[in-house]
């Protein structure tokens, strides 16, 4: 994985954000048809909301992963 700038990531956001939304709206319409505009909101809200916790859960697991491989050096850096 890459390290990111902080206005690359930024800029990141902003692409993941915008390609959410446009599937989100596609999704909802495709699955419920015409809504009110007040139901549609609230359904793409719950989608994007849906992704952006599973990302995070994932972001999570893999930051674990990695404190977990780093404790496993240190500890066997420390058994010299």
């Amino acid at each position: 994985m890459t390290d990111l700038t902080a206005e690359q990531a930024m800029r990141q956001s902003w692409m993941t954000a915008h390609d959410a939304m446009m599937n989100a709206k596609t999704d909802v319409s495709k699955l419920f048809g015409p809504l009110k505009p007040e139901v549609a909101n609230v359904l793409v809200a719950a989608y994007m909301n849906a992704a952006a916790l599973d990302f995070l859960a994932w972001t999570v697991v893999r930051a674990t992963d990695n404190l977990e491989r780093a404790l496993g050096d240190l500890g066997e850096t420390l058994k010299l």
